[in-house]
């Protein structure tokens, strides 16, 4: 009987421990990757694709892959990434790279993966691959195999979508300083671009706001930058800034050797090639980071400024102020807005208790006609300058001749406007209405005009009256299209 007793108390003991490992083992035990049969514990449910993987527009294609996971994975650090071939090359698997860990802080019932430059006129097979790792063990799930065709775009007006943003040395801000040949990756490197002589960089998306947006940039002589730009689609806007410092993201220079840290090692580098100037045996361009051709003790003093940081040093809270000249849409197809305007918004950003602004640009007249009323008109929309309390005045105008555009206004109550506190910092501030006529001079159809007091052609005055000068200004990018739609 007292046998018997010690079995059940052993047998009970046994379910209890049982119960309670398998409770723990669903996030912190292994489980065996499951076999290509029954996946009744694979958290890998399902996978579909949304968007269209379009091949042609200017050869820049997306899909989304996405896999729903499953509940029970809540709270386990995990990663997700995919593979992917054409049917007709099943032997040339392409993987994805893994950009984003999950955790008990970020779960998302969904992952997506946004694919780039693919095969025109093809089909492709993918599946999911889920990696769970807890106390040191690591396991693997794929989920089944699926597919999809990638098509022509359509000939109806398709606007893509667009993440787009600035880059800029943190050293120097006017528009003279290159700011081009910085490297820009998005989502791991599903696709790449470089910065132009402007530092704009764009990347056309998907809009898909389940897609996590992951962008790195690096130079060499930079130190590297990793921005997690997050799930951007959130609105219906058909472009998204992306910069960090406001008017653009800030890099910093001095990491010579690439090794995430400006420190004596680049200080020795540097020297090799002091006073050595372009074309000399040992001139290294990456160390000249004003771009005057000669490594001097201007490059010592802008790598000592940084010596010791890394890239856990790079902050949002500076946010530059500047305007920018939208375009609504991504592409601009000539013969419909030959027809009918296009219309340009200003905004303005960062411009902390603006009373007033003034901006200056240059159109080409043979190319573009401009809507001189537009200017004066003000927009259901519009949100600077426009309490009336304050009496708000535009002499803002268009001289199609010279085909200089200048916009101006203003409080006029500005005693009133200060003691409100009231202050306005960003916003929308006008339109104008633009009709193209031809192509030829196409993007510079519109420049901004430098002016005696503002190099960039734009300044704004705060309700303490104190006027900044040489404010950033961004101007439109777009793409253009001579076809009927």
């Amino acid at each position: 009987m007292r046998s018997s007793k010690k079995v059940l108390k052993a047998l009970f003991i046994t379910i209890i421990l049982t119960t309670v490992f398998l409770l723990y083992a669903t996030c912190n035990a292994a489980t065996p990757t499951p076999a290509s049969g029954d996946d009744t514990q694979n958290p890998l449910l399902d996978t579909y694709t949304s968007n269209h993987a379009y091949t042609s527009i200017n050869g820049t294609q997306t899909i989304v892959l996405n896999s729903s996971i499953a509940e029970w994975i809540k709270g386990c650090n995990y990663t997700v990434s995919y593979e992917y071939w054409t049917e007709d090359d099943p032997t040339k698997v392409i993987k994805t790279i893994i950009y984003k860990t999950y955790n008990a802080n970020n779960f998302s019932a969904i992952d997506s993966y946004e694919l780039y430059n693919l095969k025109a006129f093809s089909k492709y097979n993918f599946r999911a691959i889920l990696t769970l790792t807890n106390n040191n063990q690591t396991d693997t799930y794929y989920s089944k195999i699926n597919s999809f065709n990638t098509q022509s775009a359509p000939t109806a007006p398709y606007q893509p979508h667009l993440i787009y943003g600035y880059v800029a040395p943190e050293f120097k801000t006017e528009n003279k300083i290159e700011r081009g040949g910085f490297k820009v990756s998005l989502n791991g490197g599903a696709a790449e671009t470089v910065t132009d002589s402007s530092g704009y960089f764009s990347f056309m998306t998907s809009a898909c706001s389940t897609v996590f947006y992951n962008i790195k940039i690096s130079k060499p002589g930079y130190i590297e930058r990793n921005i997690d730009a997050g799930y951007v689609w959130k609105s219906s806007e058909a472009q998204v800034n992306v910069s960090q410092n406001g008017a653009y993201t800030i890099m910093m220079c001095g990491d010579i050797n690439s090794d995430g840290l400006v420190n004596m090692a680049d200080v020795i580098a540097i020297a090799k090639s002091f006073n050595l100037i372009k074309g000399n045996e040992g001139y290294m361009e990456n160390a000249d980071f004003n771009c005057d051709g000669v490594v001097n003790f201007n490059d010592i003093v802008l790598t000592a400024k940084n010596f010791s940081k890394s890239a856990n040093d790079y902050s949002t809270s500076t946010q530059v102020p500047y305007f920018e000249l939208k375009c609504p849409e991504t592409i601009v197809y000539t013969p419909l807005h030959g027809r009918n305007p296009l219309k340009l918004n200003l905004y303005g950003y960062n411009l902390s208790n603006i009373s007033g602004y003034k901006v200056n640009f240059r159109y080409n007249y043979a190319s573009v006609k401009v809507d001189e009323s537009s200017i004066l008109t003000v927009n259901t929309d519009d949100t600077l300058l426009i309490n009336n309390a304050f009496e708000p005045q535009n002499n803002s105008k268009i001289d199609s001749v010279s085909g200089k555009i200048t916009w101006d206004k203003y409080y006029l109550m500005l005693g009133d406007y200060r003691k409100s506190g009231l202050g306005e910092a960003s916003g929308k501030l006008g339109s104008i209405d633009i009709t193209f006529i031809g192509i030829d001079a196409f993007p510079d159809f519109l420049t901004v005009s430098a002016t005696p007091d503002s190099t960039t052609g734009a300044s704004y005055t705060d309700w303490d009256n104190k006027t900044q000068s040489d404010i950033e200004v961004l101007l439109p990018h777009f793409n253009m299209f001579q076809a009927i739609p």
